[in-house]
């Protein structure tokens, strides 16, 4: 195939660097003709610097064309090279250059595939890869081509005037994650992303955290609630074990304790009754028959405390519950957690619904409706347990209630704090979001997830993610959580990546891209305080 209708605004003999010398299964070997071919150039408005690494070029053969990336680039380290620098006899002085064939564009076809078994040979002439054969390849990455792409979400780095776009299936249907350290650009990537996708009419569901997201869409696009402060949820909604999450039950016998406290309660809210329901002095079979009869899931959560010491009893000779001291003392440190809880954090303000919203009724509307929901969960808290049970909550509900005739993306801000189980330190369960991450898919449900710390991920969850976009990493641990993801050459990058660049990978691309992403121009509080 003739490579001049390519170049046919340009002078084409501009991009040229020489002939491969030598092919294997691994790479090949570019010898550039002489070194000034290495020089520094601007053409058409576009810099061309051919003596560094990680540019594309274009490979001339008979089967057609291929695409190289250039890894090293070398002078021999001799006298003669040396006497030739020297005297400035630049046409003496040969370059070598390694190549990976990273593309392989028949004669007949339109795109670049996978090289495959194709290669390049001996003697077939090499260029620089203009912009648009650059186009061509990017527009080739996709294993799973699409129509529509979403708006540029970044540039290919050392290439600034080349848009990077994909369709968003490619992105996300295989759920993705952004990692990065702290100032790497990873929210403002996120929020890139987030962008992109409302404005293409997607649905999105918003989970934040912190609040950082709170201005970052306007009314128009997306329905936006406060948790804690004009919807809350009633007690009902949940089931025994995110209770035990909550209430971070983590013993072996705390988990049972509190349940059979909640559906006490719940007897005495069917019965009407607003105390607790005392077992001291009652037969065993009396007891089990009162419970038998619970139908309904809401009870009194300020109750709940006392309900824990009433739980505290053991079964006499005579078949009847009495208190115990030594089970109150096993069970004391479940009360002080249940206490504190709801003395000093904000989870009673969740479960006040005094003429607020229902969470439930808000997640029913985003599913059977062709809107976004944003939920503001800042109000409420982060660290003790709260976050983990709403995430555990909506992500069941929503895969539960699948609606696979609208499908839709689920944003969660550190996802690293909400996949852990609580319960039992050496064992892992499948919460909402793993479940997810597992089952969404055939229900057109897909993750978009951030984090900090990869290493501190579920494995299960992160064993389920396709697409990475990753920031600066500088931690070894974070690296090696990584590392099944990304090339070797490129884990190096990771540490020297600066704020905004990123190395996407994926199993739906043919290669890994670095970029330079995107920052969207819309509010975004996640600047750090000033000394």
């Amino acid at each position: 195939m003739q490579l001049k209708k390519y170049y046919s605004n340009q002078n084409q003999g501009n991009y040229y660097l020489g002939l491969i010398s030598s092919v294997n299964r691994k790479n090949a070997n570019l010898q550039i003709e002489n070194y000034s071919l290495l020089q520094s150039r601007f053409i058409s408005g576009n810099a061309i610097v051919p003596n560094t690494i990680d540019y594309y070029v274009v490979i001339e053969s008979i089967l057609g064309l291929f695409i190289g990336n250039v890894y090293q680039t070398s002078i021999k380290n001799s006298d003669n090279v040396h006497r030739a620098l020297d005297e400035g006899k630049m046409n003496e002085i040969l370059p070598d250059i390694q190549l990976d064939i990273v593309g392989f564009k028949p004669n007949y076809s339109k795109e670049f595939e996978m090289p495959g078994f194709n290669t390049v040979g001996v003697g077939d002439k090499v260029y620089v890869a203009n912009n648009e054969i650059l186009k061509i390849f990017l527009s080739s990455l996709h294993v799973n081509a699409e129509q529509i792409h979403l708006p540029s979400i970044g540039k290919i780095n050392n290439l600034k005037n080349v848009d990077f776009s994909i369709g968003p299936n490619t992105l996300m249907n295989r759920h993705l994650m952004v990692i990065g350290s702290t100032g790497s650009g990873k929210s403002t990537s996120a929020l890139t992303i987030l962008e992109k996708m409302i404005e293409s009419k997607k649905k999105i569901i918003i989970i934040d955290p912190t609040g950082e997201y709170k201005e970052s869409f306007f009314n128009t696009e997306i329905i936006k609630i406060t948790l804690g402060e004009d919807t809350t949820i009633s007690t009902d909604k949940l089931t025994l074990s995110q209770w035990a999450i909550l209430f971070e039950a983590n013993s072996n016998s705390q988990p049972a304790v509190l349940a059979d406290a909640i559906v006490s309660l719940r007897y005495q809210n069917q019965i009407g009754e607003k105390n607790t329901f005392v077992k001291d002095g009652r037969s065993v079979s009396s007891v089990h028959g009162y419970l038998s009869q619970v139908k309904t899931d809401g009870f009194d959560l300020s109750l709940l405390s006392e309900q824990v010491k009433e739980e505290s009893v053991k079964i006499n000779s005579k078949d009847n519950f009495y208190l115990d001291n030594f089970v109150f003392n096993s069970n004391r440190f479940l009360v002080q957690k249940i206490d504190y809880k709801l003395q000093n954090t904000s989870l009673s303000n969740f479960f006040n619904d005094t003429g607020k919203n229902d969470l439930i009724v808000s997640l029913e509307d985003f599913l059977n409706n062709d809107t976004c929901l944003y939920i503001d969960s800042s109000k409420i808290g982060t660290t003790d347990g709260v976050g983990g049970m709403i995430v555990d909550l909506i992500a069941n509900y929503l895969l539960n209630k699948a609606n696979k005739d609208k499908p839709f993306v689920f944003f969660l801000d550190e996802a690293h704090r909400y996949t852990k189980n609580i319960i039992s330190s050496d064992h892992e369960f499948y919460t909402g979001l793993v479940s997810i991450a597992r089952e969404g898919r055939k229900n057109g449900q897909y993750l978009l997830l951030t984090t900090q710390s990869p290493a501190d991920v579920s494995k299960v969850l992160l064993g389920q993610i396709g697409s990475l976009l990753i920031h600066r990493l500088t931690h070894q641990d974070e690296l090696n959580a990584i590392n099944n993801f990304v090339d070797v050459s490129l884990l190096y990058k990771i540490k020297k990546l600066g704020q905004g660049e990123a190395i996407l990978c994926s199993v739906n691309l043919l290669q890994n891209i670095v970029l330079k992403m995107n920052k969207s121009k819309r509010e975004h509080f996640n600047d750090s305080p000033e000394l």
